[in-house]
């Protein structure tokens, strides 16, 4: 539900700033102007939360000189961000378009404060709205050190990643037809950041990027949607023809299309995966145009686009569990072990998974299930590497806005100084990898982890004005282990 100014209690006949009313007296009114400017530059904290601090103030609970101390202290204050305009826009894009739909459009008085007592003018920050956090990358080396903040231990597949992406983007600017970016697969076990690095790609590219589960995806509209449909939608959400010959689409789920008994994609009895195949193939045709339908006019023609397909940049992932059976049959071809059966006395152990992955060939894929065709049109195969309790803990305590880090902003939003030794750490990762679910079981587990602090402690926080200082330990989690099992 959006919020706006007429929620808030108008306590006098001062101005707007910022689009809020200045609540407080002469004496006060510079600190509470510095207040709502960096609670504006501070990108963790929304439109609703401002609206919830200057509820508290005007009740009292905490004081302008309390919360200016509490965003100095434990939050991003925008000086952070002076040295690197880039970071600065990148943090600010969303928080102003959020901020504007919330209290209107910033006057010019406003402009004048930020760039007086900031340093920061308005054609910097407006700039921001025009290339929402879009920072410019100037090769594929500075693209993948930004990635390789958020994703930690994937170094060698972001840094393969980068390359074709910043091609992408470099031929949508300079409206390139060279088409020499490959198309990539991408394969890793359930949780070790397959969607991570996607997303993160896609968050920071100029290039439409489309995501697409191979699953939902359908050649012809009764399972799902079809290609040109889902292409449809992204020009109904602002994306132009221009902009969309560029695009790069990912398909995940992508090694589902064959059956997992091997059989080849286009035999007869395999006809729905050989259509879906025949769409996807579709993108590598030179000079193919897509025709994406948008209704009919009024004379009954169907009416829609013409997108070319030249230039678009096909990517594929997926977790491909059980192809280490296949790469091990093909470098021990005296013994046949295929598929695991039941009965099965061969064990592979984890090293060795590990180990057989890396050597995935394109010779692989064909004997997965995908046919010669599609194989050849393949520039690289990229293995994630599987998590260890190590790459767990480096995450948590060095990704970039990890689902810790959230943790400890939000305790912060309510007067609690949340924070959790190393040994806790070690166990929460120790825990995370016995589940081989990988990284994205940390975000369930600690949501159990901090259920019962947060019942308690979130109770007593309007009682107290004080920051509230929590240190998690090792003993604290081992006792929440416990419950949990019982």
């Amino acid at each position: 539900m959006k919020t706006t100014p007429n929620t808030l209690k108008h306590t006098n006949e001062e101005a707007l700033f910022f689009g809020i009313p200045v609540m407080c007296d002469k004496s006060s009114r510079q600190d509470f102007k510095t207040l709502i400017a960096k609670l504006f530059f501070n990108p963790q904290i929304t439109p609703e939360h401002v609206i919830r601090y200057l509820d508290q103030l005007q009740r009292g609970i905490i004081s302008v000189d309390r919360l200016l101390k509490l965003i100095d202290k434990g939050m991003q204050a925008p000086l952070l961000y002076r040295s690197s305009e880039s970071d600065l826009s990148e943090l600010m894009h969303d928080k102003i378009q959020d901020w504007t739909n919330t209290f209107g459009e910033l006057s010019a008085s406003d402009w004048a404060y930020l760039e007086k007592h900031y340093g920061l003018n308005r054609d910097t920050l407006m700039d921001t709205q025009k290339n929402p956090s879009k920072s410019e990358f100037h090769s594929p080396k500075e693209m993948a050190a930004h990635v390789n903040q958020i994703v930690i231990g994937q170094e060698e597949v972001v840094n393969a990643f980068s390359v074709p992406i910043f091609q992408q983007n470099e031929s949508l600017k300079n409206n390139y037809h060279f088409r020499i970016a490959s198309p990539m697969v991408l394969i890793g076990r359930t949780g070790t950041g397959k969607s991570m690095i996607c997303q993160e790609f896609k968050r920071i590219s100029k290039c439409p990027v489309i995501y697409i589960n191979c699953q939902d995806f359908s050649p012809n509209s009764w399972k799902g949607d079809q290609l040109s449909e889902i292409l449809v939608r992204e020009i109904k959400d602002g994306h132009t023809i221009d902009e969309l010959k560029y695009a790069i689409i990912i398909f995940d789920e992508f090694d589902k299309i064959p059956e997992y008994d091997q059989k080849t994609v286009g035999d007869k009895e395999d006809s729905y995966a050989k259509a879906k195949m025949n769409q996807i193939m579709g993108l590598f045709d030179q000079g193919h145009e897509l025709f994406l339908g948008d209704g009919f006019k009024q004379d009954g023609t169907t009416k829609g686009y013409k997108l070319p397909v030249d230039d678009m940049l096909p990517m594929f992932i997926g977790a491909f569990t059980g192809i280490e059976d296949i790469i091990r049959k093909r470098l021990i071809p005296n013994k046949s072990i295929g598929f695991k059966q039941p009965n099965s006395e061969v064990e592979i152990t984890e090293a060795e998974t590990e180990a057989l992955l890396k050597q995935v060939s394109k010779e692989d894929l064909q004997t997965w299930g995908f046919n010669r065709e599609f194989v050849g049109r393949i520039g690289r195969i990229c293995v994630l590497n599987s998590f260890t309790p190590d790459t767990i803990y480096n995450i948590l305590t060095n990704a970039k806005d990890n689902i810790l880090q959230k943790h400890i902003d939000y305790c912060r939003l309510h007067n609690i100084d949340l924070s959790f030794t190393s040994e806790a750490l070690r166990l929460i990762a120790e825990v995370v990898y016995k589940s081989n679910c990988g990284f994205r079981e940390v975000k369930p587990n600690l949501s159990l982890y901090l259920q019962s602090l947060y019942f308690e402690e979130l109770s007593d926080l309007p009682k107290t004005k004080d920051m509230l200082t929590i240190n998690v330990d090792c003993d604290f989690i081992a006792k929440q282990l416990n419950l949990l099992t019982k």
